[in-house]
C-alpha cells in the first residue's frame, strides 16, 4: 500500500494495516480520530518508521507514533462518510489474536454537527491454569448510557512452525460456568476477521491464500494444507487440555458435553476433512468424554443410548455406578442428555456402540446381586424406564416379574411376583395396608416408595391390594 488511490479503494485494508502497525510497534492502545477535515492515528509503541513503513501511503504525514492524513488528499467522493463507515466496520475481534494491542478507541466527529461519536474495543487476556492457552475477553463501549458488549474466547496457539497457528472457542461468560458455544459470523483470521468460509463452529488463524474475492481458501494452495494439518495438531493439544488439565470448577460433566457440541465433523470439502478424522480418532482412543461415575473415558470404551431411546428418562439409571457393574467392568457410559441433536448425531457417526432399555432390563434380570444397594430415587427411575416392559405381552416381563427391586415395608428388596406352574406368576408383594393389624411387613411394599410410584405400582404392574 503506497498511495492513496490504494486507500480509497480499500480503507477496511488500510485500517486493519494501522491496526497490524500498531502491534508490530508493541503498542497496548490505539486512537483513531475522524474529523471532517482529517484522519489522525496514535498509539503508544514504537515509531511507524521502525515497524512496516511500506505498509503506509506516501501523503500521510508521520511523526513518531503519529499519523496525520487530510481528507482531502483522498481521491474519494464523500471521503468522510467512507472512513465513518470503514471504521463502524472494524469489530473488537480485531483484538482476538493480538498479543500486544489491548485497547482500540475511536473518536467520530461529524461534518456540521457537534456530534462526536466514542467508540472503545478492548481486550484483556490471562494465561489458562496450566500455561497453554488464553483466556480472552472483548468488550466493546460505544457509550456511557448503553451496556457495554462483552465476548470471551479460549485461545490456542502454535508460534514454533513456520506456519504459525491459532484456534479460539466461544465460551459464555455466565459466572461460575464454561460453556462452548457455536460461533457467527467470520471464523477466519488472516491475520483479521475474513468472510472465507470454513467448515468449523470456532474460529481458526492463519496465513491462509484466499482466492481472488477473498470468500474461499485454495484448496491447492501448499501453505494452506500445511496450515491445517498444523490446526489438526493444535485442535487436538486444546481438546486434552481442554478435558483433562483445567480445573474442575472450570470444566464439569455439561462443559465437556457443550464442546462436543462445536466439534468439526466430516466435510465434503477436501482441505478440511482431514482435521474431522483426527478428532474422531482422538476421542474414540483417548478419554476425554464424561462417563456416567464422572470418570473420563474413550468413546471406544463407551456405550451411547439408542437415540430412537427416550434418553431423559433413561439418564438417572445410568448415574450410578451399579448400573455400570452389569456390564463389563472397564466400560462405562456416556450420557447424551443435555447434548444438542447435532452433538448427538456427531457421536452416533463415531460408530460408539449403543444401549438400549430391553438391553438394560435383560442385564438386570441376569444379574440382580448388582441392585442390592439400590436408592428409591434410582428406583423411580427405573420403574419409569421399564414401564413398558411390565405387561404380559412383553418377552421381558417373566424375568422383571421375579427381578428383586421392590422395597418391602421390612426395607428388603425382593420380587413382587413369584412362579407357579402354568407359566402363571403369584403376587409375593401386595399394596401397603392402612390398617395397624394388617398383613407382615415382610410381603407389603414399603410405603414411601408406593405413594412416590403410585401410578406404576396400581396401574402398570397391578399390585394387589394387602388381605
Amino acid at each position: 500500500m503506497t498511495d492513496l488511490v490504494t486507500v480509497a479503494s480499500d480503507l477496511p485494508h488500510f485500517i486493519n494495516s494501522l491496526v497490524l502497525c500498531a502491534e508490530q510497534a508493541q503498542a497496548s492502545r490505539l486512537c483513531f480520530e475522524l474529523t471532517p477535515k482529517a484522519f489522525s492515528v496514535s498509539h503508544d509503541g514504537l515509531p511507524f518508521a521502525e515497524v512496516a513503513p511500506e505498509m503506509l501511503p506516501r501523503a500521510c504525514v508521520v511523526e513518531g507514533s503519529t499519523l496525520h492524513l487530510a481528507l482531502a488528499d483522498v481521491g474519494a467522493k464523500a471521503a468522510h462518510a467512507a472512513f465513518v463507515k470503514a471504521l463502524n466496520g472494524l469489530r473488537v475481534e480485531a483484538l482476538l489474536f493480538l498479543n500486544a494491542l489491548r485497547t482500540i478507541d475511536l473518536t467520530i466527529t461529524y461534518p456540521d454537527s457537534d456530534k462526536t461519536r466514542r467508540v472503545s474495543l478492548s481486550a484483556t487476556a490471562s494465561f489458562l491454569p496450566n500455561g497453554f492457552g488464553q483466556l480472552v475477553a472483548l468488550r466493546a463501549s460505544a457509550s456511557a448510557k448503553k451496556q457495554a458488549k462483552t465476548s470471551a474466547y479460549l485461545r490456542f496457539d502454535d508460534w514454533e512452525s513456520a506456519a504459525n497457528v491459532g484456534l479460539a472457542f466461544s465460551i459464555s461468560t455466565q459466572p461460575g460456568t464454561l460453556r462452548f458455544q457455536e460461533v457467527t459470523g467470520d471464523r477466519l483470521f488472516t491475520p483479521f476477521p475474513v468472510a472465507a468460509w470454513t467448515p468449523f463452529c470456532f474460529l481458526i488463524r492463519g496465513a491462509y491464500a484466499l482466492t481472488a474475492n477473498g470468500k474461499s481458501v485454495r484448496k491447492d494452495a501448499a501453505i494452506n494444507k500445511a496450515l491445517v494439518a498444523r490446526t489438526s495438531v493444535l485442535l487436538q493439544q486444546a481438546l486434552r487440555t481442554i478435558s483433562t488439565k483445567l480445573p474442575e470448577e472450570w470444566c464439569d460433566t455439561q462443559t465437556c458435553l457443550s464442546l462436543v457440541d462445536i466439534l468439526p465433523g466430516y466435510t465434503e470439502n477436501a482441505l478440511f476433512q482431514q482435521v474431522g478424522r483426527d478428532v474422531e480418532r482422538l476421542y474414540r482412543t483417548e478419554a476425554l468424554m464424561p462417563a456416567a461415575d464422572g470418570n473420563l473415558i474413550a468413546l471406544d470404551q463407551a456405550w451411547l443410548l439408542d437415540k430412537e431411546e427416550d434418553a431423559c428418562r433413561i439418564a438417572g439409571l445410568f448415574k450410578k455406578s451399579l448400573v455400570k457393574q452389569l456390564f463389563h467392568e472397564e466400560r462405562g457410559f456416556i450420557l447424551p442428555y443435555g447434548l444438542s441433536k447435532r452433538a448427538l448425531n456427531r457421536l452416533y457417526g463415531y460408530s460408539v456402540k449403543t444401549m438400549r432399555r430391553a438391553d438394560l432390563a435383560m442385564a438386570l434380570s441376569r444379574n440382580p446381586t448388582v441392585i442390592q444397594d439400590a436408592t428409591d430415587e434410582w428406583l423411580k427411575s427405573l420403574y419409569t424406564v421399564f414401564s413398558d416392559y411390565f405387561s404380559p405381552n412383553s418377552e421381558l416381563y417373566p424375568s422383571l416379574c421375579g427381578l428383586p427391586v421392590f422395597r418391602s415395608a421390612k426395607g428388603f428388596l425382593q420380587p413382587a411376583f413369584s412362579p407357579v406352574s402354568g407359566g402363571c406368576w403369584m403376587p409375593r408383594l401386595s399394596r401397603p395396608s392402612k390398617r395397624k393389624n394388617g398383613a407382615d411387613p415382610a410381603t407389603q411394599l414399603d410405603a414411601a416408595l408406593y405413594n412416590a410410584n403410585r401410578d406404576f405400582f396400581d396401574n402398570v404392574l397391578h399390585l394387589p391390594a394387602a388381605c
